[in-house]
């Protein structure tokens, strides 16, 4: 009764089933629950043989199945039953073996494990899936215990760092980071400890010693009951995004510094144009005064002058380095004599120091080697020379300004230099100063002038020169500015008499006046020697400074120069200067297509001994040249 009252009322399917031989089978009894898992009626139950619910690979193993039940007494199987046509359950057998009246019988309860299957098989797809993802994911992704130790990582994880996977498991994890980030994310341990996760960037270390940066995303895993909380760590290679972001933002930092350099600029460009615009505006209009004594009117008329070479030099750097930036400036080589360039700067820097008023200090020459002839571009060695020099003698209060030369290299190469006892220049300066629109001093209150173009323009010329200019200083030390280019030499030697061709010597009758006109334009050259002629003057023409200076070193003496003031190679101020020191006696007029008011006066303050401005007539320049040699 007791087991009858089980069997009936039991929530699980029991079936009892007679096995016979072992081959054909028969439902004995079955419970309600059974009846309800089969859809089947208790009488339908008992006229079929079990084998009619069971497929698959449960038919091939009946017999051995119930064999191994009678055998052993016990046994379970997992098969596959079709309850109707179209729907097929899984079920968990398991069978007990027993016998009565002789006959060999089993008791099985049965239990629908369909669902679990389903969702075994799930979790299986689902591992898969996910594993197949963690495997192929391009993002280093590992598992760690708390205490930091490396459980397991993904391919991506170990290929990045450069390693195999068995070179990572063997190392700790602090391996991998970078020195300088490794106690920052120690610290941020308690953190990730605290709100579960964690992101942060920090860098470590390719096998090859390479610094990588990554971002990183930390989860904390909490561990089941009994078991040790594990830690995700997800990591992106933003090496090269981080490079491109430092790239713009040195960028961005270099276009705010460009502006503000800019600005700079123009307010000190503002400040150093209008300065000498205001004396020449101003003392222009006192010269309107007819009452102004001659010492008066002579001295507005300096200032105007001075005020004007300052504005002109201004506009002449500027114009200077325009063409640098677009590639407009041309080189222009000639012959210069060591000693004509080193007597020129050191005149030029005399004539700074009365410029500024400075009395207390020296001008120094040293060469350290005999006279030589060089071929360089005159203008612009002389133009970088005389931007040192102004340096110089702008940042020292007394002291020396020593302006040398000397041959270095095997004699290859040729080095001028300028060297003071100023102010000096910080190391961290050094390449600041060569920069355009740059001054260590860029403030209102800076006690010195300028536009900060000057160097900008020097280390410019210098490099199109094939050479190089750099700057040795301590701070109160003063500066030394090095010049070095590579020359060709020629020996000083006396001019074979043939430089100026035989006819031309023999031309120049001793008893008639000889002219010499030096002027780079070939039709003005042309039309002087027809006005010349036809006035009944001989005539020498020149197209250069320099080749003025050579025609007089063969002994060919004019009464009276003809000298254009702007001209390449060397202007028509330069050349005077050489021939008033070298051939004193000799009268040249300037002629030159300046002709604004002040010009005369400015030339006649170079030392010219009179002045005639383009365009002219004949009569103009027979009056010229009479009224200082006569007819």
């Amino acid at each position: 009764e007791k087991f009858e009252f089980i069997f009936r009322n039991s929530n699980e399917a029991i079936v009892i089933v007679d096995v016979g031989d072992g081959v054909h089978t028969r439902v004995l009894e079955a419970n309600q629950a059974a009846l309800d898992l089969l859809k089947t009626r208790k009488e339908d139950l008992k006229s079929l043989m079990p084998e009619k619910f069971v497929i698959g690979e449960m038919k091939a193993r009946r017999e051995t199945f119930f064999k191994e039940v009678l055998e052993k007494g016990r046994g379970s199987i997992e098969l596959q039953m079709k309850i109707r046509e179209d729907k097929v359950r899984w079920l968990e057998i398991t069978a007990h073996a027993f016998r009565r009246t002789g006959a060999n019988m089993v008791v099985g309860v049965a239990k629908d494990i369909t669902e679990t299957k389903k969702t075994t098989a799930s979790l299986r797809e689902t591992e898969k899936l996910y594993r197949t993802l963690f495997e192929s994911a391009q993002d280093a992704i590992g598992l760690f215990s708390v205490e930091r130790e490396m459980l397991l990582f993904n391919t991506a994880f170990h290929e990045n760092l450069g390693y195999d996977r068995e070179e990572l498991m063997k190392m700790p994890v602090s391996g991998i980071i970078h020195p300088d980030d490794k106690e920052m994310l120690l610290n941020l341990q308690p953190r990730l400890m605290q709100e579960g996760e964690l992101s942060v960037d920090f860098r470590i270390i390719h096998k090859s010693g390479k610094c990588m940066y990554v971002s990183s995303k930390t989860v904390l895993i909490p561990g089941e009951e009994g078991k040790k909380d594990l830690i995700l760590t997800i990591i992106r290679d933003i090496t090269e995004r981080k490079e491109h972001l430092d790239a713009l933002e040195r960028a961005r930092d270099r276009a705010e510094e460009s502006d503000r350099l800019k600005s700079s600029f123009l307010a000190n460009m503002s400040h150093e144009i209008r300065t000498p615009m205001n004396s020449i505006v101003g003392f222009s209009t006192l010269l309107d005064n007819a009452s102004l004594d001659e010492k008066t009117r002579e001295m507005y008329v300096d200032r105007i002058i001075r005020n004007s070479e300052l504005l002109l030099a201004l506009i002449t750097d500027i114009i200077d380095l325009a063409k640098i930036e677009s590639g407009q400036l041309a080189i222009i080589y000639g012959k210069l004599l060591i000693s004509d360039l080193m007597h020129d700067m050191e005149q030029y820097a005399h004539d700074e120091l009365e410029r500024l008023g400075k009395k207390d200090i020296i001008i120094r020459t040293e060469v350290a080697c005999d006279d030589f002839e060089i071929e360089v571009d005159v203008l612009r060695i002389a133009q970088v020379m005389k931007n040192l020099i102004n340096n110089a003698v702008k940042f020292t209060k007394k002291g020396e300004v020593r302006i040398g030369c000397k041959r270095v290299n095997g004699d290859q190469k040729i080095l001028l230099y300028v060297e003071d006892e100023g102010i000096g220049i910080a190391h961290e300066n050094f390449d600041l100063i060569f920069d355009q629109f740059r001054q260590i001093d860029g403030s209102n209150t800076r006690k010195h002038g300028g536009t900060g173009l000057g160097l900008a323009i020097s280390r410019n010329l210098v490099k199109m020169m094939g050479g190089r200019i750099w700057v040795e200083s301590n701070p109160g030390k003063g500066a030394l500015f090095q010049v070095e280019l590579p020359v060709r030499f020629s020996a000083v030697t006396p001019a074979p008499e043939e430089q100026v061709t035989p006819e031309e010597l023999v031309s120049f009758d001793p008893g008639q006046k000889l002219v010499m006109v030096v002027d780079d334009e070939q039709d003005t050259l042309d039309l002087f020697h027809a006005m010349l002629t036809t006035l009944g003057y001989q005539v020498a023409i020149a197209g250069t400074g320099y080749e003025a200076l050579r025609i007089l070193e063969q002994s060919v003496t004019p009464d009276l120069i003809l000298m254009d003031i702007q001209m390449p190679v060397m202007s028509g101020t330069d050349t005077l200067r050489i021939i008033r020191r070298r051939f004193p006696g000799i009268s040249v007029v300037a002629q030159s297509a300046h002709a604004l008011l002040g010009d005369r006066d400015r030339f006649l303050g170079e030392g010219y001994d009179d002045y005639l401005a383009k365009p002219f007539t004949s009569a103009q320049l027979n009056s010229v040249i009479s009224r200082l040699i006569g007819t």
